[in-house]
């Protein structure tokens, strides 16, 4: 765990990663770069996982903690990002949840930090997502927050292509209904 100390010693509240020494060398530069260039994108698919700017920015600080883990064996590998999204399905199940569906109920939604403007919209989209079960909130998040194919959902998910589409459909079919029953 002296690793893990380390690495999280790096990491500011606003994902401010500082320099990194891997016991690998050059290593910890490589990983520091990858992380910084990630690190957006996963906040973003980790909050619509989550449903809460702070929960998912737990999900990718123990994300990219499993990332710097393996990074010697991961720099290699010919598709790292695969790797690291299904760490991040694997987190945000176990820390967020649970938490979600008290979140939904309650109807009280931590938005984004930063302008008012399009709040009342941002709201109601973040609602619609987290009255969406949670794969299928997955499955929309991979596939359109972050454009990847069915093919490549489907590897992160764990499923065949036909369960992606299948979930793919009715979370679009959710969030028409849900975007038409609103005033």
């Amino acid at each position: 765990m002296k690793n893990a100390e380390k690495f999280s010693n790096h990491l500011t509240p606003s994902y401010g990663l500082r320099s990194v020494e891997h016991k690998d060398g050059g290593a910890g530069g490589e990983f520091l770069q990858y992380a910084l260039g990630r690190s957006a994108l996963l906040h973003q698919s980790a909050y619509v996982l989550c449903g809460d700017w702070h929960l998912a920015r737990d999900v990718v600080r123990e994300t990219l903690l499993q990332v710097y883990l393996h990074w010697p064996r991961l720099r290699q590998a010919r598709d790292p990002d695969g790797y690291v999204r299904r760490i991040m399905l694997a987190e945000a199940r176990l820390i967020a949840w649970p938490a979600v569906p008290c979140t939904a109920a309650a109807g009280t939604f931590a938005g984004a930090p930063g302008a008012a403007d399009g709040v009342p919209r941002r709201d109601g989209v973040a609602r619609a997502l987290l009255a969406l079960p949670f794969h299928e909130r997955a499955t929309v998040a991979f596939r359109y927050l972050e454009g990847l194919s069915q093919a490549e959902t489907a590897e992160i998910l764990g499923c065949s292509e036909r369960v992606v589409k299948r979930r793919s459909y009715r979370a679009l079919a959710a969030l028409r209904k849900i975007a038409e029953a609103a005033p």
